[in-house]
Order: structure tokens, then C-alpha cells, then sequence
């Protein structure tokens, strides 16, 4: 129930060239091709928020940790998901519910 509140929380947010897909357990990722960093950190705290402040019946309140990175040039999709993954703990390590970016 908790993702599926999530997915309608932030999918009418997204844009038509974004791509959100469910990664595994209960993390998501949200690709944002030709958007930069400041725009890609805008965007992950306003889903932070809005699912702040939603309401998740009997889970009570549900919080979101977000790690933004820009694609780097050549580089390849491992060290791309890695240096995702690192932001992402990076967030969850400051106490959760936040957005980091690396």
C-alpha cells in the first residue's frame, strides 16, 4: 500500500521525458535526462515533500530519502549507480528524510 501511494504521490509530478521505476525493495529512481543538478535537487525536494505530507492510512507518516547525481561524461552505469546509491546513504545517514546530491 505504501508504494503504491508513493507511485501515485509522484508520478503526476514527473515530467513525460522522466523515467520512475521501482529499483528493488522500497527504492525508486527517477532519471531526469537533460536536467542539472540544482534542477534535479529542486525537483527530488519537492517529492520529498509532498510525500511528507501525505497521508498513508494505517502506515502512519512515511518519509523519503533522495541522492541526486549528474551523469558524468563517459562514464559508465555501474560508477553511475554507485556514486547514486553513496548520495542516497548519504541522505538516510543525516537522519532521513532528506536530499543529498554528490
Amino acid at each position: 500500500m505504501v508504494l503504491q501511494r508513493i507511485v501515485e504521490i509522484v508520478k503526476p509530478h514527473t515530467r513525460r521525458t522522466d523515467f520512475f521505476v521501482r529499483w528493488g525493495g522500497e527504492e525508486f529512481f527517477i532519471l531526469c535526462p537533460e536536467t542539472g543538478l540544482q534542477d534535479s535537487t529542486t525537483l527530488a525536494e519537492k517529492f520529498r515533500a509532498h510525500i511528507e505530507a501525505a497521508t498513508f492510512g494505517t502506515a502512519g507518516k512515511v518519509t523519503a530519502s533522495f541522492g541526486v547525481v549528474t551523469y558524468k561524461d563517459k562514464e559508465n552505469k555501474e560508477v553511475f549507480l554507485k556514486r547514486v546509491d553513496d548520495a542516497m546513504y548519504l541522505a538516510k545517514e543525516g537522519g532521513r528524510n532528506r536530499v543529498k546530491f554528490l
